[in-house]
């Protein structure tokens, strides 16, 4: 089992593939690659993968992202069967069975993030975009942000590019809503809409729709870039949570 911190990961495959806790670093990921690197890649969730893609087409490798040891064990049980070499990167501290795995220790989603962050970044062709933020990345730390807001808020709205910090949300508030969901007609009460500068049209529009049935709506927007925003905005959650327990 290799560290994370000084082994480097195969970005050359195929299928980007996240399980529990994978949902932020897999996309982000996907968005670094497809953004700056001329390959069709795919990313789907584990049993998406396993049940209808795995079994059907010759796939020699693939990355699974994710910090659930049964998942885990699924994935190299089927990979061993059908004679396929994935990476595994996971914060869970699992057996090998011969298929090479990256053990990424502390914060699970976060430092998955930014583990595959800085190494996608590394391997695609350097333009003042990524150097820009490789820049931030290799600066991060997550103890220099700020609290999200924890109390008195019933339902979190995120836009499209927030999407990533879906699952880390889900931990922290009872009712997290997307844009792909009829959110409007979900959220209840005190309501914070979280947008980015890239889809702001579309935040602006979920928080119109939001408020016309009555509900108080706050905005929360990050003008970051889009590709690390959901990152800067799980940050937060992990600050907010310290924030509590200590208290």
């Amino acid at each position: 089992m290799l560290q994370g911190s000084g082994e480097s990961v195969n970005l050359d495959v195929s299928y980007i593939v996240y399980g529990k806790d994978g949902l932020l670093p897999s996309n982000l990921l996907y968005r670094i690659l497809s953004t700056f690197s001329n390959r069709r890649i795919s990313i789907t969730s584990v049993y998406e993968f396993l049940y209808f893609s795995l079994n059907y087409n010759d796939i020699d490798n693939f990355l699974f992202i994710g910090g659930d040891k049964r998942e885990i064990f699924e994935v190299q049980q089927e990979a061993r069967v059908l004679n396929s070499k994935p990476q595994i990167v996971t914060c869970a501290e699992t057996k090998p069975f011969g298929i090479e795995t990256i053990l990424v220790r502390l914060n699970c989603s976060i430092d998955m993030s930014v583990f595959l962050i800085r190494e996608a970044l590394l391997r695609v062709e350097e333009n003042v975009r990524t150097k820009r933020l490789l820049e931030e990345i290799n600066e991060y730390n997550v103890e220099d942000s700020e609290p999200f807001p924890l109390d008195n808020i019933e339902c979190v709205a995120l836009s499209p590019v927030m999407y990533p910090a879906y699952e880390i949300l889900t931990k922290t508030h009872k009712f997290v809503k997307t844009y792909h969901y009829p959110y409007h007609k979900m959220c209840s009460g005190n309501t914070v809409v979280v947008y980015n500068g890239v889809d702001e049209h579309i935040g602006r529009m979920m928080s119109s729709d939001i408020s016309l049935n009555g509900n108080k709506v706050s905005i929360k927007y990050y003008n970051y870039d889009p590709i690390l925003a959901p990152l800067y905005l799980t940050a937060e959650i992990e600050r907010g949570k310290e924030m509590v327990k200590g208290d």
